[in-house]
């Protein structure tokens, strides 16, 4: 035979077995007694319905991005200057594949800011230490030096590059 669960509203002054020395119900059995009612089923309900469709989403999120875009980059023929989107997949290595040569030609490029490249969103260069030249990289349009990762300058960061 089962025994009633005592209610919180229940006034004894027997404490329920496994009670606090404090009096009243201890935490387990006061959040056993609510899942035990209809409002504490349907909150468990949920609770389980909204771990398994947060699961479900992380689970075939994950399986159903293979047609997801992989990073793209600027890449540039250094020779021929030419320009364009370089999508990036594992295991792809610089220079870059350029579609109208068929050859291993494009490389990642950086922007010049300095002087009048800046106002026109940059000037796309290729860095010297890319093409394995042993000195610093210059810009064709206002012979600035360009480094690695050529910060770009607060006054030009909404400028949109004219090449993009």
């Amino acid at each position: 035979m089962m025994s009633r669960m005592p209610s919180l509203s229940d006034e004894t002054d027997e404490a329920p077995s496994g009670a606090s020395r404090g009096g009243g119900a201890s935490l387990s059995e006061r959040v056993r007694h609510f899942f035990a009612t209809p409002a504490g089923k349907a909150t468990l309900g949920a609770l389980v319905l909204g771990a398994l469709a947060f699961g479900g989403y992380r689970f075939f999120g994950a399986v159903g991005s293979g047609g997801a875009e992989w990073p793209r980059i600027r890449v540039m023929d250094p020779e021929t200057r030419d320009l364009r989107w370089q999508e990036v997949k594992p295991g792809e290595r610089m220079p870059y594949v350029n579609p109208k040569t068929g050859e291993r030609t494009m490389y990642v490029v950086e922007y010049c800011f300095d002087n009048a490249c800046g106002p026109n969103g940059g000037t796309p260069v290729v860095l010297n230490n890319y093409l394995n030249i042993d000195e610093p990289t210059t810009c064709p349009e206002c012979s600035a030096e360009v480094r690695p990762h050529n910060p770009r300058p607060q006054q030009y960061a909404n400028a949109q590059p004219a090449d993009w």
